[in-house]
């Protein structure tokens, strides 16, 4: 789109900007050069500047997981699991403490079922009891223990009156355990400790359609909007309407994110919806993406 490349091309100019004041050491440069090659589909064409590139920082700058995300993310969008693990490995190997290089690993090695070896990693993190604890959480989940998670949150719920994480987390998992209505009770609980927060008027709403209540989802989507005309919520009402069908609703919403910030990644959005309006699985699914323990 002639408005994502209009932007492209005034972020290169600020780029050189920084280039000529802090210099191609700098971890701001460094930062935004690696996050330009991969907007859009330029990744493709700047594969081996981006790769032999961030290796080298990644080398450098030890203390600092971005390079390495970088790179390994880029592997992952070039189909190359196996560089992309070594990376994750390389990243620890520098930084014991590198908790996101860790949760990434652990979480590629969780989809290929390799639980021993997602053991292992978490053995040798040096991390944050909590942030430990929310890996092994994690872990957990994906070798099928269900009981231990849902007793441990239980009790950090009733410790903590205001963790809104465990009460998602417990709504997704008794919900899978078939108790709808237990699920709703505790995202009520939770919207009343942070009322109009996207994810969990989200995950309400997937567990109503899921329910044969789509009806009411959509309310909760639509009010969400209203409320906070956010860049987030009309994603998520934009993502809803496209994936129960209803496609001209979904592009009007979609239309709509190319005038909240960020633009950028609105264009983006769009450009996706007018490719592939149709998604592969059409019934909305309970979200697990960034809801941690």
């Amino acid at each position: 789109l002639p408005e994502v490349r209009a932007e492209i091309e005034l972020a290169e100019q600020l780029l050189e900007e920084i280039r000529k004041v802090r210099g191609e050491g700098s971890r701001l440069w460094r930062r935004h050069r690696a996050s330009l090659w991969l907007t859009g589909d330029r990744w493709r064409s700047n594969q081996d500047e981006s790769v032999e590139a961030l290796g080298k920082w990644m080398l450098q700058d030890s203390d600092t997981s971005f390079s390495a995300l970088t790179l390994a993310n880029l592997y992952l969008r070039l189909g190359k699991t196996s560089e992309a693990e070594a990376v994750y490995r390389r990243a620890l190997a520098l930084n014991p403490a590198a908790t996101e290089a860790a949760e990434r690993l652990t979480k590629l090695l969780i989809q290929q079922r390799r639980h021993a070896d997602v053991a292992d990693v978490l053995d040798t993190l040096v991390a944050p009891l909590r942030q430990a604890d929310s890996l092994k959480f994690q872990a957990a989940l994906a070798r099928g223990e269900r009981e231990t998670p849902i007793r441990q949150l239980t009790l950090r719920a009733a410790r903590n009156a205001s963790d809104i994480s465990a009460r998602i987390l417990l709504a997704r998992l008794v919900y899978e355990d078939g108790d709808t209505k237990r699920a709703l009770a505790y995202l009520d609980e939770a919207a009343k400790i942070q009322p109009d927060s996207t994810i969990i008027v989200w995950v309400k709403a997937a567990i109503l359609k899921n329910d044969n209540k789509a009806h009411q989802a959509r309310q909760l989507l639509d009010n969400l909007v209203k409320k906070t005309s956010s860049f987030s919520a009309y994603q998520l009402r934009a993502r809803f309407l496209r994936e129960t069908g209803e496609l001209e609703a979904a592009e009007k919403d979609y239309i709509h994110l190319t005038t909240i910030k960020p633009r950028s990644e609105g264009f983006r959005l769009l450009a996706s919806f007018y490719q592939h309006p149709n998604p592969p699985h059409t019934a909305v699914r309970t979200p697990n993406e960034g809801i941690k323990a």
